[in-house]
C-alpha cells in the first residue's frame, strides 16, 4: 500500500510545514518551487515576497512583543541566482520536470541526493 503524498505547504497563520512540521519553505518546498519556476526565477521571487510578507504580517500579530526573525533569509536567499550560461544540467531540469509533474516525490529525490552525497563522501575516505 502506498503512503498518500503529504503536500509541503504553509500551515498559516504558524508558517510551518504542513508535512514536515518544519520552517516553511522546508527542503521538499523549496525544490518543488524551483521545479515548479524553473526558468522563470523573477516570477519565484515575486511569488516568495508576496508570501514574505504575508508572513510577517500573521507572525507578528501572533507574537506582537517578539522578535520576529529574518524572514529574507528564510523565504528567499536560498533561491539560485544563475546566469543564463550556469543552468542546472539536463539530468537535473528532468528530475525537476519530475518533481513539478507528480511522477516523483521531492521527499523522495531529497533522500536520494542525501544517500549520493553520503555515499560520494563514504568513497573519498
Amino acid at each position: 500500500m502506498s503512503r498518500p503524498v503529504r503536500e509541503h505547504v504553509p500551515s498559516r497563520p504558524t508558517w510551518r510545514c504542513r508535512a514536515c512540521g518544519i520552517a516553511w519553505p522546508c527542503s521538499a518546498a523549496k525544490l518543488r518551487l524551483l521545479a515548479e519556476y524553473q526558468g522563470n526565477t523573477p516570477g519565484l521571487m515575486v511569488y516568495l515576497v508576496t508570501l514574505r510578507e504575508e508572513a510577517i504580517e500573521q507572525l507578528a500579530e501572533r507574537n506582537p512583543a517578539t522578535h520576529l526573525p529574518d524572514l529574507h533569509k528564510r523565504f528567499t536567499d536560498w533561491v539560485p541566482v544563475r546566469s543564463p550560461e550556469r543552468q542546472f544540467d539536463e539530468d537535473w531540469q528532468d528530475r525537476l520536470r519530475d518533481v513539478a509533474s507528480g511522477v516523483t516525490d521531492a521527499d523522495e529525490l531529497i533522500a536520494q541526493e542525501i544517500a549520493r552525497i553520503s555515499g560520494d563522501r563514504d568513497t573519498r575516505r
